[in-house]
């Protein structure tokens, strides 16, 4: 890694990836989740961020080969740009209606998720995973108790989704703990 922060770093791989694109004339559209979308809605990200997560793009092998071309010149793990979230379902019921738009790029068309869906994806990988990055992702989002709320509702969602109500009623005290933790922690 450079001496830039890699938010910095990420945005000019992210140049490159528009360069071999626009050499290839081909045009893609990404919509960022994670890390990087707190990145694109103006807030600093005061932790590490390796890669960028995307859903609703199917990676062709043209693509993939780019990415780890500018992987090796970036020093940035291979998969610096994935779409490991594509897996997350049901995704937040606003999430399309709510996307920004980012046009900087002449070749690559970047959509974001607003703040309230970041903060509602960070609230259920805090929960899922327990790492101490989700909830310094929360910490720099500074979520409201409404905004809490949505995020502990969207872990309902999921659960029952996965699992059945039953599985939710089992787990409702754990949940309802983590948001007590969450408003603590958080405000």
């Amino acid at each position: 890694m450079t001496n830039l922060r890699t938010t910095d770093v990420l945005i000019n791989a992210l140049s490159d990836l528009n360069d071999l694109l626009a050499a290839s004339e081909t045009t893609i559209e990404l919509t960022i989740v994670g890390s990087m979308a707190i990145y694109l809605n103006g807030l600093d990200i005061n932790r590490m961020t390796e890669d960028i997560d995307y859903i609703d793009y199917y990676a062709s092998n043209e693509f993939i080969q780019m990415t780890k071309s500018i992987a090796q010149k970036y020093d940035l793990p291979s998969d610096w740009i994935n779409s490991r979230a594509k897996d997350i379902e049901p995704l937040p019921s606003e999430i399309q209606k709510n996307l920004k738009l980012d046009n900087r790029f002449s070749n690559m068309t970047l959509k974001y998720i607003d703040i309230d869906t970041a903060i509602q994806m960070k609230v259920y990988a805090y929960y899922i995973r327990g790492l101490e990055k989700d909830l310094s992702d929360l910490k720099t989002l500074t979520p409201n108790t409404s905004q809490l709320t949505k995020g502990v509702e969207y872990i309902q969602t999921q659960i029952i989704h996965h699992h059945g109500k039953s599985q939710f009623n089992k787990d409702e005290a754990e949940i309802n703990e983590l948001l007590e933790f969450l408003k603590n922690e958080l405000n």
